[in-house]
């Protein structure tokens, strides 16, 4: 590629690559708009620091791509509550992308290598779940606790404490 390819270039020649890997059209539709998602972001990013992307060209493109830049963009993910299997696929966009472009001899190192997919969300106990945890709670604080005051006690603790937590989450 030539420095006058554009942006656009860029994404077409990754989407290239993709389906002479035999990608389904699925992932390369993904994989296309998610690397359009980086790209929109990066440029916003770079304008919003003061580090105007020289050109829009893909060889300054490629060169403002680090593992920094790829750990915002995971928070930037994160902090706006996007799916955390979407924020998954767009990592693995970012290292297939990145892998790519060592490929074409355009990067020396992958700066997407060690930035980990997002964690499963966990999922949230429901009110029935957290009435039965407590209530087994109280049952082995009957047979621990022989003072009916400091099971008591304990148990509002507990309780207090739970509902502190289910009332943040």
């Amino acid at each position: 590629m030539q420095n006058r390819y554009n942006l656009d270039n860029l994404v077409a020649e990754f989407r290239h690559s993709l389906e002479i890997e035999n990608f389904s059209s699925v992932t390369v539709k993904n994989y296309q708009s998610d690397l359009r998602h980086f790209i929109g972001w990066a440029l916003f990013a770079s304008e919003s620091q003061g580090q105007k992307i020289e050109g829009e060209s893909f060889q300054g493109f490629i060169q403002f791509i680090t593992p920094m830049l790829i750990a915002d963009y995971k928070s930037y993910l994160l902090n706006n509550q996007t799916p955390q299997k979407t924020v998954s696929r767009r990592l693995s966009t970012m290292r297939k992308f990145c892998t790519f472009c060592i490929h074409q001899g355009w990067m020396q190192e992958n700066p997407a290598k060690h930035i980990v997919n997002a964690p499963p969300s966990k999922p949230s106990a429901n009110l029935e779940d957290i009435d039965s945890i407590i209530s087994a709670y109280r049952k082995s604080l009957a047979s621990s606790i022989p003072d009916l005051s400091a099971q008591n006690q304990q148990y509002t603790d507990v309780a207090e404490f739970v509902s502190i937590i289910n009332s943040r989450f």
